[in-house]
């Protein structure tokens, strides 16, 4: 009801749960347009979440509050996508979440705090569950493998939400995936090998390849 006129109002209220177990809350006023139905972009949040699955933008909404943001624990921050140009090189992105072709999503990821004000920076790595439940081939091996290549350069650790099926398994393809899988699997021993740091969050499914890419990810000497 109205606080002042004790009338009965309309108000619209919005709940998300980035991350599943916090719960953030909107309320707007009274539209007089209808509800408009749920966009590509929340219906595949939607159905991910009936699978237990998280859409991988929504990792990076959670990880990249708004610095008004009360309602989360973590630091504020940023992020810029990026993806392979013509000569398959890695570029920053402008476009709507949610436009990735592979099934691997990269960028690079800023958070700030007190202690650092320019911002705590890494290249991130998430498996896209929407697209033939993350299973990696060509697009994907390269994106890897350029991202690792960013890393480097940037002298910057690489975070990585591994999600995959392993190799993906079709009639219009056959050995190729396996030889992409083996160029990133000795591309992240080169790296880490070298001194190069690979974070792994493991928050879905992971068989196949992805499996031994972790395990080489994480074995630094």
């Amino acid at each position: 009801s109205d606080s002042w006129g004790g009338e009965l109002g309309g108000l619209v209220l919005h709940l998300n749960t980035p991350g599943v177990h916090d719960l953030c809350r909107r309320v707007d006023g009274p539209k007089d347009e209808p509800i408009s139905t749920l966009s590509d972009y929340q219906q595949k949040v939607v159905q991910l979440r009936k699978r237990g699955l998280v859409y991988p933008y929504e990792i990076i909404h959670m990880l990249t509050p708004g610095a008004d943001d009360t309602q989360s624990h973590l630091p504020p921050g940023d992020f810029t996508e990026y993806d392979l140009d013509e000569d398959n090189h890695l570029l920053p992105v402008e476009r709507p979440y949610g436009k990735n072709k592979a099934a691997i999503i990269v960028g690079v990821m800023r958070n700030y705090t007190s202690n650092y004000c320019e911002g705590m920076i890494r290249v991130i790595l998430l498996g896209d569950p929407s697209k033939n439940m993350g299973s990696v081939s060509e697009p994907e091996c390269r994106r890897i493998n350029e991202a690792i290549n960013l890393a480097e350069r940037m002298h910057v650790p690489l975070e990585w939400f591994p999600l995959s099926a392993g190799a993906k398994i079709s009639m219009d393809s056959g050995t190729e995936n396996m030889d992409w899988i083996a160029r990133t699997l000795r591309r992240l021993i080169e790296y880490t090998q070298g001194g190069g740091r690979v974070n792994i969050v493991v928050n879905g499914i992971n068989v196949g390849a992805q499996p031994y890419w972790n395990a080489e990810a994480t074995m630094l000497m």
